[in-house]
């Protein structure tokens, strides 16, 4: 907003956002490209939660296209990764959304608290506000309940697996 040739780079992301990283076959977003530019497997939370950060970014700024962007991204987001009975995101499905990991964890609900707030002030939304403040009620409770350290790691069912990845 206002520094010079900004303009250009939110363009350029939002080219490859509607481009390269989109799956049009299968709905959503891929994380990245492989060196060959083949797109990562899995569809994961946190990439679709900075899609939508990116697009509420730029709509903030004005730019041609973001609002569509957002639109697509919220509803893709509310269809695959949202939780509404929990206030908990999902984490990973599989590339074309039929199979859902039994992994969860903190990351993508931290990513998507960044991504609930910035829509909510761009759209002054307050459903985004309570979802947000929802995943950090859950926050607050797991810490709470392990001497205030937050856990990272759950399966399906939201139960701590404070050994997870403990090999590495």
């Amino acid at each position: 907003m206002g520094h010079e040739g900004s303009d250009a780079l939110i363009d350029a992301a939002l080219k490859g956002l509607t481009g390269e990283l989109r799956d049009t076959k299968n709905g959503g977003w891929y994380a990245g490209l492989d060196p060959d530019g083949n797109p990562l497997p899995d569809k994961q939370c946190y990439a679709h939660a900075f899609v939508i950060l990116a697009a509420s970014s730029a709509l903030k700024a004005g730019r041609e296209g973001a609002k569509e962007l957002l639109d697509e991204a919220l509803a893709t987001y509310d269809k695959y990764f949202w939780n509404e009975e929990e206030g908990l995101a999902r984490d990973t499905w599989n590339t074309e959304f039929t199979v859902l990991d039994t992994y969860r964890g903190v990351n993508a609900n931290m990513h998507t608290v960044e991504a609930f707030l910035a829509v909510a002030d761009v759209c002054n939304d307050d459903v985004y506000r309570k979802r947000a403040g929802r995943i950090i009620d859950h926050v607050i409770e797991w810490a709470k309940n392990n001497d205030w350290r937050i856990p990272e790691h759950f399966n399906e069912k939201w139960d701590v697996l404070l050994e997870f990845n403990d090999d590495r």
